[in-house]
């Protein structure tokens, strides 16, 4: 049976194809990498002061300040002034009655009014302006907690991208190393020449992988730059984030629980107007000015009047009750809310605990394995380069390392997952 063989001009033929185009994807692959470095603080900052939801709570809260100032210029006296011109002619006979009009009027009158209201009444509806910007305020917190999350799970998964490049440059360093080495002993007939095209495929193929990590970097990057409301098309380098768990994890200090809080003081205030409301009202009244039917001595029809207005409800078909009855379904409502929430929380804490425990066993166990694997490639390496190994069982070997480190990458990307989900979860109120 005659061997199958290359001769040494075809192999080299094959050989410059698979290096060039190997080169080639390795170069693209670094291609437009600029050197500037961005940090995860960068990306926070930027999403925080460039997203319109910011400005929006914002002058959302500054409006309850605006609100409060109305409030206090309307329990204050209101002047207005206001004049009147009226003229009934009588024409042969015909026309209104002058003893009901006159014949005319002529008003030139100021006048002022002043509510009548309690200082709890007063107490109570600047409360609720004061919950009602509290309000705002958690919806603010809370946006801006749930913006931290999603920002940061962003750059987690592009950095993730980013480490497993890393990962690829340095195998690719280290095969291409070994490259030189085997082609030479290859040569010399130590190892067949379709062992060592079959190397440099590999070699081609992590190269491909190089560059597909290149391209999923770009897109995760590009992501991570819209939800921030930054136009740049630049690669960059991602620092390494740092995540601190955060150790505080009752549910009544979350920032997540806060809202309920708030939102059961309002419901108390709302209930007490409700009997405001419904309270008799009273008002003082003055005016001064000129007031005449131009009829008797015009010239001393200036003068000024005063008094009081009382208003007294009686019956209105039983609306403050029924009020009264609405607000009780809004706190049973907000109760409900409350208990499922609390629920949630701790069932959502503890599965994210627990998938971290796990994460940390696994990765311990994934680090062991690389050092394992990476132990075993410099073995083969070892009897490789003296002709006592296969490329075969090196290339093997050489496969289970990346698949230890690029298992390594991921459990690592798991747990930076976790811990940001875990601070959403336990972020206090400050």
């Amino acid at each position: 049976m005659q061997r199958w063989y290359l001769s040494n001009r075809m192999f080299l033929r094959l050989y410059r194809r698979l290096f060039f185009s190997q080169c080639v994807l390795f170069v693209l692959s670094f291609t437009a990498i600029a050197q500037t470095n961005r940090t995860l603080d960068y990306y926070l900052t930027e999403a925080a002061a460039r997203t319109p939801q910011a400005l929006d709570y914002a002058n959302r809260i500054l409006s309850y300040g605006l609100d409060s100032a109305k409030l206090r210029a309307g329990f204050g006296p209101q002047v207005n002034g206001t004049g009147n011109l009226f003229y009934a002619p009588v024409i042969n006979g015909i026309g209104y009655d002058p003893i009901l009009t006159n014949n005319g009027n002529v008003t030139a009158l100021v006048g002022v009014t002043q509510p009548v209201v309690s200082k709890a009444n007063s107490r109570n509806q600047y409360e609720l302006l004061r919950l009602q910007s509290e309000s705002t305020n958690d919806s603010l917190g809370l946006w801006q907690q749930a913006l931290r999350r999603d920002v940061t799970a962003m750059y987690l998964t592009a950095y993730g991208d980013w480490v497993q490049m890393l990962y690829y440059d340095t195998t690719l360093t280290l095969l291409n190393q070994e490259q030189t080495a085997l082609r030479g002993m290859t040569q010399s007939g130590t190892y067949k020449q379709t062992d060592y095209l079959n190397f440099n495929i590999i070699v081609q193929q992590q190269t491909l992988q190089r560059a597909q990590l290149t391209r999923q970097y770009r897109a995760d990057l590009a992501a991570l730059n819209a939800v921030c409301g930054l136009y740049d098309t630049n690669m960059v380098v991602l620092e390494s984030p740092r995540l601190a768990m955060d150790s505080s994890y009752a549910v009544s200090r979350s920032l997540l629980y806060h809202r309920f809080a708030t939102d059961s003081l309002r419901l108390l205030a709302e209930d007490r107007q409700i009997d405001f409301t419904y309270r008799p009202k009273l008002n003082l009244f003055a005016d001064a000015g000129y007031n005449s039917s131009l009829q008797v001595e015009p010239q001393k029809n200036f003068g000024a009047s005063g008094g009081l207005n009382l208003t007294v409800p009686i019956y209105n078909g039983g609306l403050k009750k029924l009020e009264h009855e609405k607000t009780k379904l809004n706190e049973a409502t907000r109760k409900a809310y409350r208990n499922f929430f609390t629920v949630q929380y701790e069932q959502q804490r503890a599965q994210l605990e627990q998938e971290l425990k796990a994460t940390d066993a696994l990765l311990r166990q994934t680090q062991q394995q690389l050092t394992y694997t990476q132990t075993l490639v410099q073995a083969h390496y070892k009897l490789l380069t003296t002709g006592d190994a296969s490329i075969t069982d090196y290339l093997l070997a050489m496969n289970n390392y990346i698949n230890a480190k690029n298992l390594l990458a991921q459990n690592t990307l798991n747990r930076w997952q976790l811990v940001n989900s875990l601070n959403y979860l336990n972020q206090t109120r400050r």
